[in-house]
């Protein structure tokens, strides 16, 4: 079996409608909508994955919670851009072994962080040997 990479990313939320706004909000595009059958598709960049969402129950345990990473180009400046969009940030941006790294929660505690690889950029998408496009994106 050869993996390819990542298909989607799925998170389960309570409100499909109040998810997709609150994607959009983030910047992501809706790619397709059901309110029937409890899914929505949100298109989060030219190159795959992207973000499945279903309606579920709300569960709260120990368990961790999702994390969706996306990589900016600055994610200090990332953060001061959705803090002006009315973002709640729990704690500031952290430098992480690859550069810069910052998470919020979505109203269902999936946890969604950006990153940049300011420190390592041949681990990021413009300097890495996985880039695509002939190496441009």
């Amino acid at each position: 079996m050869e993996i390819l990479g990542i298909d989607h990313i799925v998170f389960t939320v309570g409100d499909i409608s109040q998810a997709v706004e609150f994607y959009i909000k983030l910047g992501l595009k809706l790619q397709f909508q059901s309110d029937q059958a409890g899914a929505a598709v949100m298109v989060i960049s030219d190159e795959n994955p992207n973000l499945l969402l279903l309606k579920g129950e709300d569960k709260k345990g120990g368990l961790e919670h999702p994390r969706l990473w996306i990589e900016v180009h600055d994610a200090r400046a990332s953060t001061e851009e959705l803090k002006e969009k009315g973002f709640k940030f729990a704690k500031e941006p952290q430098l992480i072994p690859t550069g810069w790294l910052v998470e919020m929660n979505d109203p269902w505690d999936n946890i969604i962080g950006f990153n940049n690889y300011h420190l390592q950029p041949h681990f990021g998408r413009r300097g890495g040997s996985h880039n695509r496009k002939n190496g441009v994106l």
